[in-house]
């Protein structure tokens, strides 16, 4: 299920009350927005872009292109590595380089899901205190 905020008047000040509170920083247009968090580190944005519902259909992703390529490209020659140590090496290798690609990838997942809900509850708080 994808997280969804309907384009509205209210919604789009609250976008920019996110901004101008100084919980995130990036730009709003009228068919999508991307925003940062101003804590430091943070390799993650908020993207969201406007869908023929006329609701902006939210997701994290890196905060810039550079490391979603490197990131791929580490997983494919990780992957390609896994596969030819089943051939050339011993199970156990395996076992380990697999168990490893797991956790990288699911932690990868929960800070995606976390800069989601957190932006998400930032929203909402903005939003109601707008009224």
């Amino acid at each position: 299920m994808k997280e969804t905020i309907t384009k509205n008047e209210k919604s789009i000040k609250a976008l920019y009350a996110l901004i101008s509170s100084g919980y995130y920083k990036g730009e709003v247009l009228q068919n999508r927005f991307d925003l940062a968090r101003t804590v430091f580190p943070n390799n993650h944005k908020i993207k969201g872009v406007l869908n023929a519902d006329n609701q902006f259909e939210i997701k994290s992703t890196y905060s810039n292109s550079f490391m979603e390529v490197s990131a791929k490209s580490i997983l494919v020659v990780f992957i390609a590595f896994i596969i030819y140590s089943m051939f050339y090496f011993n199970w156990l290798v395996t076992a380990i380089l697999l168990t490893f690609l797991l956790i990288l990838l699911s932690l990868e997942y929960f800070k995606r899901k976390k800069e989601l809900s957190i932006f998400i509850d930032k929203y909402f708080v903005i939003k109601r205190q707008l009224k």
